[in-house]
């Protein structure tokens, strides 16, 4: 893997039990990104909220 080009997900805790996966766990999935656009409503508006840093990188 590349130093800081990954990517994560984020699953709710419920779902990770249901799928039988753990933190750190490395699964492929596969997806068509054109059926995942299909997929999200006409009116969806992400949401996000940052309240506090978290994580701080050095470059």
């Amino acid at each position: 893997m590349g130093g800081g080009n990954s990517q994560g997900l984020r699953f709710p805790k419920d779902m990770m039990k249901d799928l039988h996966l753990a933190v750190g766990d490395k699964e492929k999935i596969k997806y068509d990104i054109n059926e995942l656009v299909l997929k999200i409503p006409k009116n969806y508006q992400a949401k996000e909220e940052m309240t506090s840093v978290i994580v701080l990188e050095e470059w």
